[in-house]
């Protein structure tokens, strides 16, 4: 199950549906603004087989300048993206989908190769490659 009541913190243990979820909203995504973006990737914990962590999608956008978000804002909401500003992160948009009893997905919409974008791919990857720390990651 993916999916949170905003505002709860609940750890999951890793759920091969958490990469199907991805690659369906992803495909979604890039049908409705892929003329928009650079590239789109899974970040976060449920982006690392194995990891527990919580069960909401995290989805970096790349874009070549956050500026580009108002031409595709009004479209992501059309299909139940919540605008959230930078969510006390500059430098980055977010989206939320879901509602606030289950918000299933987070959009970071960041410059693509931007500081944001380097440090959710670099985590990502160092963990992928690195499995045994995997565990040690888990342990905080």
């Amino acid at each position: 199950m993916i999916g949170l009541a905003r505002g709860t913190v609940k750890i999951s243990p890793y759920s091969y549906e958490w990469k199907e979820a991805y690659k369906q909203e992803e495909a979604m995504l890039y049908s409705l603004i892929g003329e928009y973006v650079i590239d789109i990737q899974h970040v976060g914990s449920t982006s690392i087989e194995g990891l527990d962590a919580k069960p909401i999608i995290d989805i970096a956008v790349g874009v070549k300048s956050l500026d580009d978000v108002e031409k595709f804002k009004n479209i992501l909401e059309s299909v139940g993206y919540h605008f959230r500003g930078n969510a006390g992160v500059k430098g980055r948009v977010l989206f939320a989908k879901g509602n606030e009893n289950l918000r299933t997905h987070y959009l970071h919409v960041e410059v693509y190769n931007g500081d944001l974008w380097m440090n959710h791919i670099y985590f990502r990857n160092y963990l992928r490659l690195n499995k045994n720390l995997v565990e040690e990651y888990s342990s905080f």
